[in-house]
This record gives C-alpha cells, sequence and structure tokens, in this order.
C-alpha cells in the first residue's frame, strides 16, 4: 500500500463511522501518515550491535510488527545502495549532481615527504672602465638545503573525525 493510497482511505473512510470527531480521528491519521516513510527515504540509526539481530533479519530487512518494519540496512540487499564505510555527500547541482555516484578514496595514501630548496645568489663587482661604460665581473654561489621530514606515510591517515550509525532506507 503505498502513502497516495493511505490518504485515500483517510480521506473517504475515516469521515464517518468513528467514535471520535471526524476532523480528530482525520489529525490523528495524518500524523501516522506524516510517520510513514516515502520510498529510498534514508536515516541513520545509533544503536549496539547486538540490537541489529533483533530489528532485522540476515539480509537486513525490518522485521515485520517491530520498529523498523518498511526499512532495510544499506548492505547492497533488498534494493538499497551499499553504503558500509561510506560518507553522505549532499546534492550539488554544479560539482556533486549525479544521485547515487561514488566517488574518493578508501585507502588514501599521504606520504611522508621533505622539500629541497636551493638560493642561487650573484655576487657582481663592478669596476669603472670609462665615463660610459662598466666592467662586472660575477662569482656566483649556491646554497641548498633539506627541509625536515613532515607527514606520516601509510594508509587511512587522513580521516575526518567520525561517529559509526547504522544507515537504513525504507523499503
Amino acid at each position: 500500500m503505498t502513502r497516495s493510497d493511505i490518504k485515500l482511505l483517510i480521506d473517504t473512510n475515516l469521515a464517518d463511522f468513528s467514535n471520535i470527531i471526524p476532523e480528530l480521528h482525520r489529525a490523528v491519521s495524518y500524523l501516522f501518515l506524516k510517520a510513514y516513510p516515502y520510498p529510498g527515504e534514508l536515516k541513520s540509526v545509533k544503536m549496539t550491535t547486538d540490537k541489529i539481530p533483533t530489528y532485522f533479519d540476515a539480509s537486513g530487512l525490518g522485521r515485520i510488527n517491530l520498529e523498523y518494519e518498511g526499512w532495510a540496512i544499506r548492505n547492497g540487499n533488498n534494493g538499497t545502495d551499499n553504503a558500509g564505510g561510506l560518507v553522505d555527500i549532499g546534492y550539488d547541482p554544479l560539482k556533486y549532481n549525479v544521485l547515487g555516484a561514488k566517488g574518493g578514496s578508501k585507502d588514501a595514501v599521504v606520504v611522508e615527504h621533505s622539500h629541497i630548496c636551493s638560493i642561487y645568489a650573484i655576487n657582481k663587482n663592478l669596476t669603472d672602465s670609462g665615463p660610459t661604460d662598466g666592467q662586472g665581473n660575477a662569482n656566483g654561489a649556491t646554497l641548498q638545503t633539506t627541509t625536515n621530514t613532515v607527514g606520516e606515510s601509510g594508509t587511512n591517515k587522513n580521516m575526518q573525525p567520525y561517529i559509526v550509525v547504522l544507515k537504513l532506507q525504507s523499503v
């Protein structure tokens, strides 16, 4: 049954034949409808891992007659995207405009590194050979140094602070 089907039932069948006034009955029913998620709606839930088998079957589908009925873990099963280990990025019509696109790298490599700095100096001694021109004598020198090593070598050293949540999608 879809949201539209439920709304039609509320509008046509619950206006009369009730022990409460129709306006109040419709108001309560619309609150229920508002809580009913749209297909594909997403949410994140904080729960302990020992509760997952209580609320979800082995495929990740919410168990019938429990709090997460109609929801599924975003693990690639039950028509959901596999969102395990991924961060959601909001839609942007200029840069992030393909819904469902994936990007980035799970194993970012940050390389410990240093830089070489070179300075080239010229010392020019001028001697006067007459009133209108000069003769130059160039003596060049190069100074070279290496900066201290910075960074930390390895993978996954470039992660933002995070909290692990259970990502769900309505099905």
